[in-house]
């Protein structure tokens, strides 16, 4: 039985840059768990978006993202258009 489903679904990581990911314990450890799960992920073709928030301010996203991902660049806190639900 197939709990989810990979045309349908999509992971996301958000805001793994620069100047934040020194800022959390552990964010090298973090930002390496990201990195191999969105390599396993390009494998298993499931859909992946990162978000990059104030890119000139805080840098790019640590390690490497493939042009075939979706990436969002924020200015506010919310990635929602209108920043309401």
């Amino acid at each position: 039985m197939t709990l989810i489903d990979r045309c349908r679904s999509s992971v996301l990581f958000i805001d793994m840059q620069e100047r934040l990911v020194p800022e959390v314990d552990l964010g090298d450890l973090v930002a390496l768990m990201c990195e191999r799960s969105m390599t396993w992920l390009r494998g298993q073709r499931v859909g992946v978006v990162v978000t990059e928030h104030c890119l000139d301010e805080l840098g790019n996203t640590v390690f490497e993202v493939a042009e075939t991902t979706t990436r969002l660049d924020k200015t506010a806190v919310s990635v929602l258009k209108g920043h309401s639900i």
